[in-house]
Protein backbone atom coordinates (compact mmCIF):
# COMPACT_ATOMS: atom_id res chain seq x y z
CA UNK A 1 0.00 0.00 0.00
CA UNK A 2 1.30 3.43 -0.97
CA UNK A 3 1.08 6.27 1.54
CA UNK A 4 0.99 9.88 0.45
CA UNK A 5 1.50 13.14 2.23
CA UNK A 6 -1.77 14.90 3.13
CA UNK A 7 -2.18 18.14 1.19
CA UNK A 8 -5.81 19.07 1.91
CA UNK A 9 -4.89 22.51 3.24
CA UNK A 10 -1.77 23.03 1.16
CA UNK A 11 -3.15 26.23 -0.43
CA UNK A 12 -5.50 27.35 2.32
CA UNK A 13 -5.19 31.08 1.49
CA UNK A 14 -6.16 30.50 -2.15
CA UNK A 15 -9.10 28.26 -1.21
CA UNK A 16 -10.35 30.85 1.30
CA UNK A 17 -10.01 33.66 -1.23
CA UNK A 18 -11.92 31.80 -3.97
CA UNK A 19 -14.74 30.69 -1.69
CA UNK A 20 -14.94 34.09 0.00
CA UNK A 21 -15.28 35.89 -3.34
CA UNK A 22 -17.96 33.42 -4.47
CA UNK A 23 -19.94 33.93 -1.24
CA UNK A 24 -19.72 37.74 -1.45
CA UNK A 25 -20.89 37.71 -5.08
CA UNK A 26 -23.59 35.02 -5.06
CA UNK A 27 -24.66 34.57 -1.41
CA UNK A 28 -24.49 37.91 0.40
CA UNK A 29 -27.21 36.87 2.86
CA UNK A 30 -28.02 33.67 4.70
CA UNK A 31 -26.97 30.39 3.08
CA UNK A 32 -26.63 26.65 3.80
CA UNK A 33 -23.54 24.47 3.52
CA UNK A 34 -23.21 20.70 3.21
CA UNK A 35 -19.48 20.15 3.72
CA UNK A 36 -18.86 16.62 2.46
CA UNK A 37 -15.15 16.59 3.25
CA UNK A 38 -15.16 18.45 6.53
CA UNK A 39 -11.79 17.31 7.85
CA UNK A 40 -10.86 19.74 10.59
CA UNK A 41 -13.34 22.34 9.30
CA UNK A 42 -10.40 24.64 8.50
CA UNK A 43 -12.08 26.44 5.60
CA UNK A 44 -15.64 26.88 6.84
CA UNK A 45 -14.60 27.83 10.36
CA UNK A 46 -13.08 30.97 8.81
CA UNK A 47 -15.68 31.52 6.08
CA UNK A 48 -18.66 31.34 8.48
CA UNK A 49 -17.31 34.04 10.80
CA UNK A 50 -19.79 36.93 10.89
CA UNK A 51 -22.22 35.28 8.45
CA UNK A 52 -25.65 33.70 8.87
CA UNK A 53 -24.96 30.08 7.89
CA UNK A 54 -26.69 26.74 8.31
CA UNK A 55 -23.81 24.24 8.36
CA UNK A 56 -23.72 20.44 8.25
CA UNK A 57 -20.36 18.69 8.12
CA UNK A 58 -19.80 15.09 7.03
CA UNK A 59 -16.70 13.03 7.71
CA UNK A 60 -15.94 9.34 8.09
CA UNK A 61 -14.05 10.08 11.32
CA UNK A 62 -16.30 10.32 14.40
CA UNK A 63 -16.19 13.63 16.22
CA UNK A 64 -18.67 15.64 18.26
CA UNK A 65 -20.87 17.95 16.20
CA UNK A 66 -20.60 16.16 12.86
CA UNK A 67 -22.30 13.31 11.07
CA UNK A 68 -19.93 10.35 10.91
CA UNK A 69 -20.58 9.02 7.42
CA UNK A 70 -18.58 8.35 4.28
CA UNK A 71 -19.25 11.34 2.03
CA UNK A 72 -18.95 9.41 -1.24
CA UNK A 73 -21.47 6.85 0.00
CA UNK A 74 -23.82 9.60 1.20
CA UNK A 75 -23.71 11.41 -2.16
CA UNK A 76 -24.13 8.18 -4.14
CA UNK A 77 -27.30 7.40 -2.17
CA UNK A 78 -28.80 10.88 -2.05
CA UNK A 79 -32.07 11.55 -3.87
CA UNK A 80 -31.47 13.90 -6.77
CA UNK A 81 -34.97 14.09 -7.93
Amino acid sequence: MRTTKKTDNKSLAIKLSLRGEFLRKYHPGMFSVLDCCEGGRQLWKRLMAGRDVEYVGLNAKRERGRLAIDSARFLANSDDG
